[in-house]
């Protein structure tokens, strides 16, 4: 069987966990109990066996949550069984789409309904302003660089001039100038980030990017990251959520890279991340805003320049 088959059959029992539903009978049980034991006329034999009928049906729903609980157990640990395979393939991905063109990594994009694009902007501007500096890794085509004008200095990251064109066409030769544009190598081994500055920004994005870079290299960028956050500083990021079945299928596709939530979070947490909100963009895709703890303050009266607005 398929993990992303394995992955679905997990969500499915997931959520037909009947805890609802026994709760609901217990309720109702005891109500009836309740009402037999204070009414006026009494059958103490025919009580107590209704006593021991409430009990065995307690009992029954427990034999039933631990067999269903044995099921998802042996789930877990075939779906755990298969990981390996699927990070080092995700490796092996990586490595052939260190081949792709400018234009074909440029026209990847997430398909969003008009709420989810409109939740995810209000989001980036929410965080968005001059009292802190920001940072955008891959801002590509997405219209929410417009959004982060506001972060005063703005740091625009990416692994190439030619992929960050698109993002230097989008404004005039003065805004360019205000703008920190850095071309970064990729590895695990070295720093990537080492020419932006640890504990000033306030707020970092990075959307439709780490769906294609396995674990590894995630970890390494999440390491860095977290050094150039202030405290109270957020970040804010989309990937491949391989804890659900549609994600896992883009892994098996080779069209992205395996990352299951569970495991980036547990990640997350060990980098000292505070885990501050998950949005579901689609049947594959998650939002995900980390904050370095602590209070995010600033000594700026205003800006040196001229105060920027998105559109």
């Amino acid at each position: 069987m398929k993990l992303s088959e394995l992955v679905d059959y997990c969500t499915l029992l997931d959520d037909l966990t009947p805890t609802d539903t026994e709760e609901f009978v217990k309720t109702k049980l005891r109500s009836v109990i309740h009402v037999v034991e204070n009414h006026a006329l009494q059958f103490p034999e025919l009580s107590t066996n209704l006593h021991h009928a409430q009990q065995q049906v307690t009992e029954s729903f427990d034999i039933f949550q631990q067999g269903l609980q044995r099921i998802k157990q042996e789930l877990s640990q075939s779906i755990s069984s298969l990981q390996p395979h699927y990070l080092a393939e995700s490796y092996k991905l990586y490595g052939d789409m260190s081949r792709d063109s400018t234009e074909y990594i440029l026209g990847r994009r997430i398909t969003m309904n008009t709420e989810t694009e409109s939740f995810i902007q209000s989001r980036v501007q929410y965080y968005s302003n001059w009292h802190h500096a920001g940072m955008i890794i891959r801002p590509a085509n997405e219209i929410f660089m417009e959004h982060m004008v506001a972060c005063d200095p703005l740091y625009v990251i990416d692994q190439s001039h030619d992929l960050l064109a698109p993002t230097r066409g989008k404004f005039n030769p003065v805004y360019q100038s205000r703008l920190r544009f850095y071309v970064v190598k990729e590895t695990a081994e070295q720093l990537m980030l080492e020419q932006v500055p640890n504990g000033q920004i306030g707020f970092c994005m990075a959307f439709n990017f780490f769906h294609f870079k396995p674990f590894e290299i995630m970890r390494a960028y999440l390491t860095e990251i977290y050094q150039k956050l202030r405290p109270g500083g957020v970040m804010a990021f989309t990937f491949n959520d391989c804890d659900r079945a549609g994600a896992v299928k883009n892994a098996e596709n080779f069209f992205m890279c395996y990352t299951p939530g569970s495991m980036l979070q547990s990640l997350c947490e060990s980098l000292g991340f505070v885990m501050r909100y998950r949005y579901d963009v689609d049947a594959a895709t998650t939002w995900m805003e980390l904050e370095k703890p602590g209070i995010k303050s600033s000594l700026r009266g205003g800006q040196a320049l001229a105060e920027l607005k998105p559109k």
